[in-house]
Formats: structure tokens, C-alpha cells, sequence
């Protein structure tokens, strides 16, 4: 009797031990090293630091049309010369290059600023690998939708990030420009967005246009620009107009630079009258304010209008189409921040994951 008894007992030991080993070996070693994961953690604080608060090398590399991915030195996004109390506080010139088109010559590679962040680098003699991926994505806290607009009215749905709440008491500043005959006409409008966040901005006679819109609410500041004239996009850094066309000559000549102005707590729509010269490969503006978020011009023979506006609605990772989502990563860590991207609230998620273990 005894005997069996120590023999269920040794089976049963048997069964546990071959149970524990077919557990563990299903488990990834990254999921079984807390210092692995403490690592990813680490380096991704280190590397939102770096983004959101250096500026990169050359400082002006977002608004420096001679800098490229083979002569950046340093990559970061933070807005040069601005004071401690602005911190995260981002140059939207180079937030504006992130979301190019690859194909742009303007374009920063991904690949080229995990480099310059020594994400992708390898110390054998220390048998230390930062062999990470990353995402960045750059997006405001609120969402602009404004639908085509129907006998000149434009129905405005605010909601917070990817339209899940909708936001109630934000007031909308709103400025529609439209051409005639080679005239840039001006309508503005304003409204407050009722419980389910949506209003109606009203323009009485005016013609389908470039909209854009300001939206105020609890000390946030989003900024949207709309094109609903089937208008002409060229893109700008800095002061310069990336197009080399002799033919925008005289529709440069004429330029409406769009801001938003602080007024009686809000933040509305305002405008002024600038230029750009053309030396015989790029144009340049005679003047480019700084907190400008939009650029109008009539086309040259008055048929339509041209226009530039601040992209600040990016994802850049070093994996196409990832965005931030990490269900992808066996070990990997994701945080955000909120940074101000011209006058812009925004929120930026950083997504980082080892790419080997």
C-alpha cells in the first residue's frame, strides 16, 4: 500500500515539473526579464526627453531647406530659443517635415532619426543592443469636423481625440476666403457648440472657399484648415514656398498670411496682406509671421486659389502604418506628453519596442 502511494505521489511530482517546463518555454524571455522591460521604459522617457526638448543640430534643420537626412547631425523637435517656461514647445516647421510624403527630398527618414538617437546601435564589447522601432504620432486634442456646407451654412462637430466625447461650450471662430475674379473675399462667422459639441457657422452669401477655423475651449487652442474649392496646395517651411513654378509670380504678389489672434478669452481668426519674390528656384515671403498657420493666394488668371497650411496631424515610425499601438511588440512601451505646436494644443504619443531580444 505504501508503495503506491509513493509512486501516485512521484507522478504527481512528475506531471507538475513537465507542466511548469512546457509553461516557461511558451513564455517569450523578454516577458520572463523585468530588466528588459525596465530597459524599454527607460530609453523611451530618454527619447521623448530628447524629441520634445532638443531642437537637433542644425537648430534650424525644420525651416532649412539645405538640410536633409544626409546632413541632419542631431534630430529633435523642440522650438529653438525658447525659455524654460515654454518648454514643450514644438517648431512646427519640423513637425511639418515628419508628415512629407517619403518621396519629398525634404522627407527625414525614420530610420535616420533612430540613428541619430542611438536607437538602432550595438556595443559588443558592453553586449549592449538598443536595437528599438518607434512611432511618434502628433495630433491636437480636439477633433475638427466640418462637413460640406449645404446653402453656405457649415455644420462644425467638435470632439476630443478620436472623436469619443463630444466637447460642449468650445467656441468656434471661423474665417471663409473665396475667390472672385482674382479677389480673395473674406466671411467670418462664430458660434458656441451645444451638448452633443456640434453648431452651424452661417456665411450668408458667399461662395465655397478655404475655411478656417479657431476653437477655444477651457484654455485648449486648435486651429483647422479646410479647402472646399477644390484650391491649389503648395507646402511652406520657414519663409519658403516649396514650388518652382514661374507661373505663381503674380499670384504671389498677393499674399493673405492667416493667424489667430487672442481676444476676450478666445482665440479668432485675423489676417494680413504679404508677398514672395521668386529668385529662379524657390519662392521666398517677404515676410512670414511666425505664428501664421495658413498662406491664400489668388491664382494667376483668378480660376482658383492657392494655399499653404501647417500640417500638425502626423505619425512617423520607422514601420509603415504602425501607429501607436503596441499589440503588435512583445515588449515594448508606450507614454505622451502635451506640447504646444503654434499655438496649437497637442498631445504626442511616443511608441517604442525592442526589435530584437
Amino acid at each position: 500500500m505504501h508503495i503506491y502511494e509513493y509512486l501516485f505521489a512521484a507522478l504527481i511530482v512528475v506531471v507538475i515539473l513537465i507542466t511548469s517546463s512546457i509553461i516557461a518555454s511558451s513564455m517569450p524571455a523578454a516577458q520572463l526579464s523585468a530588466s528588459d522591460k525596465e530597459q524599454v521604459k527607460t530609453a523611451a522617457e530618454k527619447i521623448m526627453t530628447q524629441i520634445l526638448l532638443a531642437p537637433g543640430q542644425p537648430y534650424d534643420w525644420g525651416s532649412n531647406t539645405s538640410i536633409t537626412s544626409q546632413n541632419l547631425q542631431a534630430f529633435g523637435l523642440a522650438k529653438y530659443g525658447e525659455s524654460t517656461r515654454e518648454a514643450y514647445t514644438l517648431d512646427p516647421d519640423k513637425v511639418e517635415r515628419l508628415g512629407f510624403d517619403s518621396s519629398n527630398p525634404l522627407y527625414i527618414q525614420p530610420t535616420v532619426a533612430a540613428n541619430l538617437m542611438n536607437i538602432n546601435t550595438t556595443i559588443p564589447e558592453l553586449s549592449l543592443s538598443n536595437n528599438f522601432g518607434f512611432s511618434l504620432d502628433i495630433h491636437p486634442v480636439l477633433n475638427i469636423t466640418v462637413y460640406p456646407p449645404v446653402n453656405n451654412n457649415y455644420n462644425v462637430a467638435i470632439t476630443s481625440e478620436y472623436q469619443v466625447t463630444p466637447i460642449a461650450n468650445a467656441q468656434v471662430d471661423a474665417t471663409l476666403f473665396f475667390g472672385n475674379q482674382g479677389i480673395i473675399r473674406v466671411a467670418s462667422a462664430s458660434n458656441a457648440t451645444g451638448f452633443d459639441g456640434k453648431c452651424t457657422l452661417q456665411f450668408g452669401g458667399s461662395q465655397p472657399g478655404i475655411l478656417t477655423v479657431s476653437v477655444t475651449y477651457l484654455g485648449i487652442h486648435v486651429v483647422e484648415v479646410l479647402d472646399f474649392a477644390g484650391s491649389t496646395k503648395v507646402d511652406l517651411l520657414g519663409d519658403t514656398l516649396l514650388s518652382n513654378s514661374p507661373s505663381y509670380g503674380a499670384a504671389f504678389s498677393n499674399i493673405t498670411e492667416i493667424i489667430a489672434t487672442q481676444q476676450d478669452g478666445r482665440y479668432v481668426v485675423s489676417y494680413f496682406n504679404s508677398s514672395a519674390t521668386f529668385d529662379g528656384t524657390k519662392y521666398t515671403m517677404s515676410f512670414s509671421e511666425p505664428s501664421a498657420f495658413a498662406f491664400i493666394a489668388p491664382s494667376s488668371d483668378g480660376s482658383t486659389l492657392i494655399f499653404a497650411s501647417r500640417n500638425i496631424n502626423v505619425t512617423y515610425s520607422t514601420i509603415p502604418n504602425v501607429g501607436t499601438s503596441n499589440s503588435f511588440a512583445l515588449l515594448s512601451y508606450s507614454l505622451e506628453r502635451t506640447v504646444i505646436v503654434r499655438d496649437t494644443t497637442c498631445t504626442v504619443r511616443l511608441l517604442l519596442w525592442r526589435m530584437s531580444y
